[in-house]
């Protein structure tokens, strides 16, 4: 058996689909986002000498952590997103997390900036 594609006619089903590819993918998120399928919390966290540290406090943008003494390996991490895959217009194939504007230390004797591998330096301080 053999099969032979009329390509011309999917080529204009493509060229006259592309129009509408925002629109079915607004629909498809949306969809997805009522079945629970989309979640709009970043699930920031810290992994802490390899153990999951969920935050103490979140309010207005700001997560607060309590830290365990003596801890050696500290990484922030979160959930991260491909806005091509959420967003019905985006072309933008990187995978981000959460955007860091600061961090601060803090402890009994000491509150200092941190200095942040792979965070903007053109972010304001």
């Amino acid at each position: 058996m053999q099969l032979r594609a009329d390509w011309d006619a999917y080529a204009a089903l493509l060229a006259d689909g592309e129009a509408a590819l925002a629109d079915i993918r607004a629909d498809l998120l949306a969809r997805a986002e009522r079945l629970g399928r989309v979640t709009r919390d970043p699930g920031l966290h810290l992994i802490v000498d390899g153990t999951r540290l969920r935050p103490e406090e979140e309010a207005e943008g700001v997560c607060r952590f309590a830290v365990p003494p003596g801890a050696c390996d500290i990484v922030i991490a979160s959930r991260s997103v491909v806005p091509i895959e959420t967003e019905a217009d985006s072309l933008d194939p990187r995978r981000l997390g959460v955007p860091l504007q600061s961090v601060v230390l803090s402890g009994s004797a000491h509150r200092h900036r941190a200095r942040l591998c792979g965070v903007d330096r053109r972010l304001p301080r």
